[in-house]
């Protein structure tokens, strides 16, 4: 093992008012992971996976106590469904072609076995381990669209209505640990969502990630992550460290991280840091850099990865803790060249427009990502484009594997929000920075599709990107050489590229460039494969019923 001394600093976080939907169960929404690919064994977590009481309601004024308080009585007619996952492909509604975001000169809505549209609600019970006693209790809330509302043994707690982010709450004074809570979740399809893409096809609906319940000490870590420095050869550790109270304050606390690589070696490197809080301040935020060694870094011809154990300690005893899994990397541009890792680097991507077949929502799992995007790789790719949307961690996840980079997307088309949410890609950026920095595989970030979001919006938008995470690139709307005059220096650090075949160095830019769509290339369903659409979405159009057509119009394959 080789020891070495982390550099530490501690800064007051930010602990502002509530405002916003947070108002709506005076609970503030914390950042949170669920579902995470390691977790540290200090973490105590209760899943809410598997079998939820289910039952569709319309769109009705149940959710406010004064009106018919639908969340604590008996639902009759009531089912069971799945969570993670869509009403939709859990055999919800009925028949009909699918109702597809706000942009509907752009949309490919298809058509599914079942569409509900309106409210639903989602109960479930859960026993509250007695081990808990003493601990501070939190809600944690995966994904959901288009919104929704969660209640704690019949109290209101968080309105969940966001881009790409998972969230926690604290519920440490609603539920009794040795006892039974009761999770009840109320969600509208029909509201307009943040989650842009993922309603190109259908405007779904439901909990289509984990809910979790987790108890943590008093004083705990909030919230972890890694950055890889490159050029150091070390590892940045960030973490939140909070306390609710100040009876919960530990005397002497002190962080501790031990980093090794994911697979093969055991050689491990450490360090710590001491905490302290500002005056007044109930948070603090806490780096220690660790040097790597051995140094591997990552790329997707090597996606080499490193775990990182934090550990909050009272002196030498441990008190919580957190797994991170993060990889080093360093992307950049020099003149009109990308540069991965000091080394030339040319982009391979491909698009992927959130097409679920099966599942009609991305699934809420590493593995089954990391199956299609190994195929992508063993292709040839090395980079992948969200078109206006951002995908689930899971996603992340498998790409940090298979070596895959990625450029998820803000909502918006030019300025055009993707459904009638309230224009902020200040606030959307900020979420997706906070929430997805830990996945090395997350290269660009982008403002949208073929357009620009405003000036001078789009100068400060890419200097507020840069300000926050210097170590990835910013293109500021994805697009052809036409809708590339909207692209410069100021707001780019790449342009757009010809979306037709070009001869080699016709093309002139003092950036590099990635060509858009190129050949709008893309797979076509086939309908030899009929029998393989047994989900949510119907199978095209049948050999049978083509070969109706041909005989009706006097011809034949």
């Amino acid at each position: 093992m080789i020891a070495l001394t982390g550099a530490a600093f501690c800064a007051a976080a930010e602990e502002g008012s509530l405002s916003g939907v947070d108002t709506w169960g005076y609970r503030k929404a914390l950042p949170a992971v669920v579902n995470p690919v390691a977790r540290s064994p200090l973490q105590d977590t209760v899943s809410l996976r598997g079998e939820w009481e289910f039952v569709t309601q319309g769109v009705s004024p149940n959710r406010h106590p004064k009106w018919r308080a639908f969340y604590a009585k008996a639902w009759p007619g009531s089912r069971t469904i799945q969570v993670p996952g869509c009403w939709e492909a859990q055999g919800v509604g009925e028949p009909g072609m699918g109702d597809s975001w706000d942009c509907k000169w752009d949309h490919c809505a298809k058509p599914l076995r079942h569409i509900y549209q309106g409210e639903a609600w989602y109960r479930k019970t859960v026993d509250v381990p007695a081990a808990w006693q003493g601990k501070r209790v939190w809600l944690k809330v995966g994904g959901v669209r288009s919104q929704g509302w969660f209640w704690v043994n019949n109290t209101p707690v968080a309105w969940v209505d966001n881009y790409c982010g998972t969230y926690k709450y604290d519920i440490t004074d609603l539920v009794r640990p040795g006892t039974q809570a009761v999770v009840v979740a109320a969600v509208n399809n029909v509201l307009p969502s943040r989650k842009g893409l993922m309603s190109a096809h259908h405007r779904f609906g439901g909990l289509y990630r984990d809910v979790e319940i987790e108890a943590t000490p008093e004083m705990r870590i909030d919230d972890a992550w890694v950055r890889g420095d490159f050029d150091q050869q070390t590892a940045e550790v960030h973490a939140t460290i909070a306390t609710a109270i100040e009876a919960g304050r530990l005397k002497n606390p002190v962080l501790r991280v031990k980093v090794q690589p994911a697979v093969g070696s055991q050689q491990s490197a450490v360090g710590e840091a001491a905490i302290t809080f500002a005056e007044g301040r109930k948070s603090a935020e806490v780096s220690c850099r660790v040097q790597l060694d051995p140094f591997l870094p990552w790329s997707p011809e090597a996606p080499n990865l490193y775990v990182a154990e934090i550990t909050l300690c009272e002196g030498e005893t441990p008190v919580h803790g957190w797994t991170e899994r993060f990889g080093i990397r360093k992307i950049e541009v020099r003149g009109d060249r990308f540069f991965l890792n000091d080394k030339p680097f040319f982009v391979r991507g491909f698009g992927d427009d959130f097409v679920y077949p099966l599942t009609l929502v991305s699934p809420a799992s590493k593995d089954e990502h990391l199956k299609h995007l190994k195929l992508a790789r063993a292709a040839g790719f090395n980079y992948v484009r969200l078109h206006t949307h951002c995908e689930l961690p899971e996603y992340f996840e498998a790409a940090d594997e298979a070596g895959i980079m990625i450029q998820p997307e803000l909502p918006y088309y030019g300025d055009y929000p993707t459904e009638a949410f309230t224009f902020d890609p200040m606030r959307d950026l900020k979420e997706l920075y906070t929430h997805y920095r830990r996945y090395v595989s997350f290269t660009t970030y982008c403002t949208g599709n073929e357009g620009l979001l405003g000036r001078p919006l789009d100068k400060e938008i890419y200097q507020l990107a840069k300000s926050l995470d210097p170590d990835r690139l910013m293109m500021h709307q994805d697009c052809e050489p036409g809708g590339a005059r909207f692209l410069n220096k100021e707001n780019s650090d790449f342009t757009g590229g010809p979306i037709n075949v070009w001869e080699p160095g016709s093309v002139k830019t003092d950036m590099p460039f990635v060509a858009h769509e190129y050949l709008n290339l893309s797979v076509k369903q086939d309908p030899r494969l009929e029998d393989r659409f047994s989900g949510a979405m119907l199978p095209p159009v049948s050999l049978a019923t083509r070969d109706e057509w041909l005989k009706e119009a006097g011809l034949d394959r």
